[in-house]
């Protein structure tokens, strides 16, 4: 007789352990967070290529274009954005053979929902701004968009497009759609939000520049963004959220204008 009896358990045949996941939540995308820095990286590259090139930038510098403002912005929206989603179509699809909604979570919700994303980020966007009352911005201090604010006609017609329509698209795409599921493969959603929305904001300081308040609405803004992706599961949401926050400016510029002299 032994002098320690040891049982053994095993799993029945045609049966095998599977050990549970360390993490269960974690979202199952193929790619990986380099992968989706180089698309980042390259979008940023060709976007600003062409920024240069047709004169947006230099306009003494540029390719014979027209003088529009709003116009070059489309060029050069039209040209990055089309890089953009070739980009990603060619991660997702070619790369992993995986099929391109489905992986990118363009879920369909709830009308009622996307409504009520939409109606939020007008509410967030009124609340971050406030502190733009207290510290008010530079009078000197202008971009591109604030010119094209001032020229309307078809330049806002086009900003509007581009804003509300074509870069809320791209930036969910690129950022809630690829980079924070690649970084939710390894971190926390704190942790995966808290760099995604870094990188949204550095993003756009070629329209902040270094004036905080703008700064901390675009930060609030991608932190909301990424909490509803990961809430609701799906891009759409999030999609609905950042055409509310872009929409909010054109309204707070229909609300001064002046329309004494229409009849």
């Amino acid at each position: 007789m032994p002098d320690q009896l040891s049982l053994r358990v095993s799993p029945p045949r045609g049966s095998q352990w599977v050990r549970p996941p360390r993490r269960p939540d974690l979202p199952g995308v193929p790619w990986r967070t380099w992968q989706v820095l180089i698309v980042l990286a390259l979008f940023a590259a060709i976007q600003v290529a062409a920024s240069y090139f047709l004169g947006l930038v230099f306009p003494e510098m540029g390719w014979p274009s027209p003088s529009s403002p709003g116009m070059l912005l489309a060029e050069v929206v039209a040209i990055s954005h089309a890089a953009g989603w070739l980009m990603a179509w060619l991660l997702v699809v070619r790369w992993h053979r995986r099929r391109f909604g489905a992986a990118l979570a363009f879920k369909r919700q709830p009308a009622a929902r996307l409504a009520l994303a939409f109606g939020a980020a007008i509410l967030v966007y009124g609340v971050v701004m406030l502190p733009a009352l207290v510290w008010p911005p530079p009078p000197d201090r202008t971009n591109m968009f604030l010119e094209i604010f001032k020229a309307g006609g078809l330049n806002l017609l086009l900003l509007l497009v581009i804003a509300v329509v074509l870069a809320p698209l791209m930036e969910e795409l690129l950022f809630r759609g690829l980079l924070l599921p690649a970084l939710r493969r390894r971190l926390a959603f704190p942790a995966a939000a808290l760099l995604t929305t870094l990188l949204f904001t550095a993003l756009h300081f070629t329209q902040t520049g270094t004036y905080w308040p703008a700064v901390a609405g675009i930060f609030v803004c991608g932190a909301f963004l990424a909490w509803l992706r990961e809430r609701t599961g799906s891009l759409w949401t999030p999609i609905a959220f950042h055409m509310g926050f872009n929409t909010t400016p054109f309204l707070v510029w229909l609300t001064n204008l002046d329309l004494s002299g229409i009849q």
